[in-house]
């Protein structure tokens, strides 16, 4: 038996800047995973991504965020804490441009 599922859509009025924040610790395939179907597959053009990346030390991982650095809709942030997810997605919060969010 399969569960049912739903599907939201919001009307946005005025096309406001959507900023969405990834937090990340390594995992190279499944940042890259989720950024490619961000950039590939929405169909609103006026977002921004910030990468929150935790305390990455994987090479490939490394290497892939400063890739990500230079592309004009995405920004990476290094937090240098302990990981706690609300604190994490706050500091992305305040490397916003503020707008609406999403986690």
């Amino acid at each position: 038996m399969t569960k049912p599922s739903f599907r939201i859509k919001y009307k946005i009025k005025d096309n406001p800047l959507i900023s969405i924040i990834i937090p990340t610790y390594n995992q190279k395939a499944v940042l890259q995973k989720c950024i490619d179907s961000v950039l590939t597959k929405t169909t609103y053009r006026n977002y921004e991504i910030i990468v929150v990346d935790n305390r990455s030390n994987e090479p490939e991982t490394l290497e892939y965020l400063k890739k990500l650095n230079t592309h004009r809709k995405i920004k990476v942030v290094r937090y240098n804490k302990p990981f706690n997810y609300s604190e994490v997605n706050n500091f992305g919060y305040k490397h916003s441009k503020e707008s609406i969010f999403c986690y």
